[in-house]
């Protein structure tokens, strides 16, 4: 429990450093969403800035977009992943829909489940990423899964983050989700990242 109030404690003293440059970015990553083409871009890029800032790493406007150009080709690979991983949840969803059974109801139950795991472990293999020797999608999403499994407090934590992020958002504030919203969400999983890293390895945190 202490490792999670650390990482939301540092995160808004992170969000509270750098708030003019975040709320410029979170409302890039917003507005590029809309195209969908953009977002794996500027997903990348945010984590990215995320881990400077977590290293106490001066940045800059241009800090966000240089990344974003940076790493294209990873971004290019993640966007795919998820994309086909959406794609197989509505093809599966239909196709179970049209049967009208209870183990039909369930096997698209279990692909939902399998859907949001795989989102979840985003927010944990994205932050990792910039951390690796050797970046790379599967050891990152590996190293994810590991990491939720042995701090499944730090996975719900997230999880519950995000989805209070998108809640507020979409029932109650629209406005919020322009506020930072995300970005927190990205400073929360990178201290998360860290901290969790650095405990395994026996570094202070």
């Amino acid at each position: 429990m202490s490792l999670v109030w650390t990482a939301i404690r540092q995160a808004g003293r992170d969000f509270w450093e750098e708030m003019l440059f975040l709320l410029v970015f979170n409302a890039v990553w917003l507005l590029g969403g809309l195209f969908i083409l953009p977002l794996p871009f500027l997903t990348f890029a945010l984590f990215f800035t995320a881990y400077d800032i977590g290293q106490g790493k001066g940045i800059h406007f241009s800090t966000f977009f240089r990344y974003a150009g940076q790493t294209w080709k990873p971004a290019l690979v993640w966007g795919a992943a998820n994309l086909g991983a959406l794609f197989v949840l509505w093809t599966n969803l239909n196709f179970y829909g049209q049967i009208q059974s209870q183990w039909a109801a369930m096997v698209q139950i279990a692909f939902i489940g399998l859907t949001a795991a795989w989102l979840v472990t985003q927010l944990f293999a994205l932050p990792l990423y910039p951390r690796l020797e050797k970046p790379g999608l599967r050891l990152a999403l590996r190293n994810a899964v590991i990491m939720m499994a042995r701090y499944p407090l730090a996975a719900l934590t997230a999880l519950l983050f995000g989805g209070l992020v998108v809640g507020i958002s979409l029932f109650f504030a629209p406005a919020f989700a322009f506020l930072g919203g995300t970005a927190y969400i990205v400073l929360l999983c990178n201290q998360l990242a860290g901290l969790i890293v650095a405990r395994e390895l026996g570094e202070p945190s």
